[in-house]
């Protein structure tokens, strides 16, 4: 590894950095080749203080609460039903760079209290360029992600290293088999097939369909929802109505209902819609998180986990939160006329 040493450069501003990064796939190798590069912007001031900050609009963040925010470049890699990709080969030079002010804290922006102990250590952070996560499931659609370091930084020496000539060399490891997916037949619905291709690289092209709609309801709002079913028909969807009395009226039910649905019907839903809110007059129940602010947080985020043991949705879920029959007549109106 070659080493570019650069003039003591005493930045008083904020860095910019523009990613000049391609991807290659050849024969189960794929390539990460480039270099990154800086520009300069104001600095960030805390309570007086002036750090310097990478702008990471282009970029992801890396970094433990209190300590140095350094960028990270992420992608998201395709990947077939099993399998995952390992580091073959990393070369790489680096510019290093003299700074004359600490690097702003990962989490300042929510008044993260600094980790001062690490501001004294004499190493190179993060100690690892590159990351392949585990694999995820995304409706059938099996990825890993791919984080790149773009700089190193010395909080003791106060340097960073900016990475310059990058060639990453990952294969494709078949034994890898961590998250495998089973059934694939989830895979070919337009909404989730156009997000994988975006944003993981997916290029195959099967047979789409646009999927099916499954609202689920208190007994006494069938009537209601009758319209809303007939206008998604019309609009090519394929439609089922599941009050509580079929699904069970608890959320570990109600989720038991939903992953027998993905699983075994023979068209598994795409949009899954709840009708009702945690507490009032029509009820459906809900999960609770720890909160950020307050102790808890509802969130439905959990029905959708439909595949494999990562955090990403395995179906589009949306709640009408209305709190009374009228409420809900209402609403039904208003979508079918937005629509």
């Amino acid at each position: 590894m070659k080493i570019i040493f650069a003039l003591v450069i005493l930045f008083v501003l904020t860095f910019y950095f523009l990613q000049g990064i391609e991807l290659s796939l050849e024969n189960n190798i794929l390539t990460i080749s480039g270099s990154f590069e800086l520009e300069k912007f104001p600095a960030q001031k805390i309570n007086g203080i002036e750090y310097l900050k990478f702008d990471t609009s282009d970029f992801g963040k890396t970094g433990n609460n209190g300590e140095a925010e350094l960028p990270v470049f992420s992608k998201l890699v395709n990947l077939p039903n099993t399998g995952n990709y390992v580091l073959k080969d990393l070369e790489y030079d680096f510019e290093e760079l003299d700074l004359d002010k600490k690097i702003i804290p990962f989490g300042w922006e929510d008044n993260t209290p600094i980790n001062s102990e690490f501001y004294y250590k004499d190493e190179w952070f993060p100690k690892e360029i590159i990351k392949i996560s585990k694999p995820s499931i995304m409706r059938g659609v099996r990825f890993s992600q791919i984080s790149l370091a773009a700089a190193q930084y010395n909080p003791a020496l106060n340097k960073i290293r900016i990475l310059k000539n990058i060639k990453v060399d990952l294969e494709l490891d078949p034994s890898k088999n961590e998250n495998s997916v089973a059934n694939d037949r989830n895979s070919n619905i337009k909404p989730f097939s156009n997000i994988l291709i975006e944003k993981s690289g997916r290029t195959e092209t099967p047979s789409y369909y646009n999927g099916n709609y499954l609202l689920i309801a208190p007994d006494n709002c069938v009537s209601y929802l009758q319209p809303l079913l007939r206008h998604k028909e019309k609009l090519g969807y394929k439609t089922r109505l599941a009050t509580l009395t079929e699904t069970g009226s608890s959320n570990t039910s109600i989720k038991n209902f939903i992953q027998n649905a993905y699983d075994n019907w023979d068209y598994p839903p795409e949009n899954v819609i709840l009708i009702g809110d945690v507490d009032g007059t029509i009820v459906l129940p809900s999960y609770f998180v720890e909160g950020y602010w307050t102790p808890w947080d509802v969130t439905d985020h959990p029905y959708t986990l439909l595949e494999g043991d990562d955090y990403f949705p395995d179906i589009m879920l949306g709640r009408i939160p209305v709190r009374s029959l009228t409420q809900l007549a209402t609403v039904v109106n208003k979508i079918i006329k937005y629509e």
